[in-house]
């Protein structure tokens, strides 16, 4: 899958309207002063420059890696994914248990664009941007956490290079309203 010249002019756009932001190393490392949870897809093309992002920008990187199909989507019961791909009650229960085992505080939910498990359910990019924001809400919600402790992120593929944002939305309305 390639990026739209369409989706590129998003993401400028979303970047002046503040929806998303470069990431900042001292801003990541401030949210993972003791490690971080990453939920990620575990695209082939590309996991590895997703997690070695992470990990290049913490000091002291402890990752505990939750990488599968669909990243931060199959953690939201409202995406249409496959019957065979369901399992976001046993992955959020995965979370619970590996922030209490490894006393990590933080989540980092970093959705990617273009994405294949999107692609699949006929999702754009608004929608895996909208996700993020949403499932790191339905996290705290479910969980009781400290809502700024759940990071969603933003992975972009542009061939020639590779970017990760922050998604500074608060809601999914400001993904779209907050677009071109």
């Amino acid at each position: 899958m390639v990026i739209s010249d369409n989706e590129k002019s998003t993401i400028s756009w979303w970047q002046t309207a503040g929806v998303i932001a470069n990431v900042k190393a001292d801003k990541l490392q401030a949210a993972a002063y003791n490690g971080t949870i990453l939920v990620m897809c575990g695209d082939c093309d590309r996991s590895s420059d997703m997690f070695d992002f992470v990990r290049r920008q913490l000091p002291n990187p402890r990752i505990h890696l939750k990488a599968y199909n669909g990243g931060p989507l199959r953690l939201n019961p409202e995406i249409p994914i496959p019957r065979e791909f369901r399992a976001h009650e046993q992955l959020l229960s995965g979370l619970v248990k590996t922030r209490g085992l490894k006393k990590i505080p933080t989540i980092f939910l970093l959705a990617h664009w273009p994405c294949g498990m999107a692609s699949e359910v006929h999702m754009d990019i608004f929608q895996v941007v909208a996700n993020a924001v949403t499932t790191a809400r339905l996290i705290a919600e479910k969980t009781g956490w400290d809502r700024k402790r759940i990071v969603p992120l933003l992975h972009v593929d542009y061939q020639i290079k590779m970017r990760t944002y922050f998604i500074r939305a608060k809601t999914p309305e400001e993904v779209y309203n907050l677009s071109p």
